[in-house]
């Protein structure tokens, strides 16, 4: 039986029967119940501190999750992850209805397997950069790839068209001809953060790759006819070239003539 400080006191037993009483007296002490009765109220004090501390978490946590999805939907991305698919207008372009698609989260790569390396362009409000990626590509472990971001600080139309960009390219899959879309890092979107992660170009970006290689363009489009004529420009074949520059003037053919390249 547990002795509590209120059993405290003076105790008697009393027997008897017809023939004879008797009976006797004891008391009972607690000590150390001083000490119980400061560990209790100490016990108290704590669990109400924790109480008050955990109601203040609990609200600072809600206003935040409600400021965050003010900033959301001021940068008009408050559908971001389920969009509204049955508001798509078929009569509209996609491209002006983007926000309005479903984010696929199997796209989600996380950022901590992401290592950001040299700056490879920026813009006035967006920048790339190349990166290494740790197990985004199948059979991989380590693959090169392009992050394309929006600047600290840039304005929340920015973040917006940067989802847009990533929604189309989840929507049109992946293609031979384009830059593919690898993966995104969206879960700092409420903080107005958004990496997409597509392909690494080695010889840059096509329009500066054009210009370097513009004394290798070979015009097949016969003037005379108006037609594509794939008997010009042959003769550079027959050249003594090394397989690099072939290479080159393959990966040209091919940007600017898809089409005649898969012939």
């Amino acid at each position: 039986m547990l002795v509590k400080p209120e059993n405290e006191g003076k105790y008697s037993c009393v027997v008897k029967n017809r023939l004879y009483e008797d009976s006797a007296e004891g008391s009972v002490t607690i000590t150390g119940k001083e000490d119980f009765s400061i560990i209790l109220a100490a016990s108290i004090v704590v669990c109400v501190i924790g109480i008050v501390v955990l109601v203040i978490v609990l609200i600072v946590k809600v206003r935040k999750q409600r400021k965050l999805q003010e900033e959301l939907n001021l940068a008009g991305l408050a559908n971001f992850e389920k969009g509204a698919v049955d508001s798509i207008n078929p009569e509209l372009p996609l491209d002006e209805q983007a926000d309005l698609l479903p984010y696929d989260q199997t796209w989600e790569f996380s950022r901590e397997k992401l290592v950001l390396g040299k700056q490879l362009g920026v813009g006035a409000f967006g920048v790339v950069m190349k990166a290494e990626a740790y197990g985004i590509v199948d059979n991989e472990e380590k693959t090169t790839v392009a992050v394309k971001m929006v600047k600290s600080g840039a304005d929340r139309s920015f973040i917006k068209a940067l989802a847009s960009e990533l929604k189309i390219m989840i929507h049109l899959g992946k293609h031979l001809n384009v830059v593919n879309l690898l993966g995104a890092s969206t879960r700092n979107l409420a903080k107005m953060q958004l990496m997409i992660i597509v392909e690494f170009c080695q010889y840059g970006n096509l329009h500066n790759y054009l210009l370097r290689h513009r004394d290798d363009f070979v015009n097949q489009l016969d003037h005379t006819t108006g037609k594509l004529n794939l008997a010009l420009g042959m003769e550079k074949f027959s050249r003594s070239q090394s397989t690099k520059n072939k290479t080159k003037y393959y990966i040209l053919q091919t940007f600017l003539f898809p089409t005649t390249f898969l012939v």
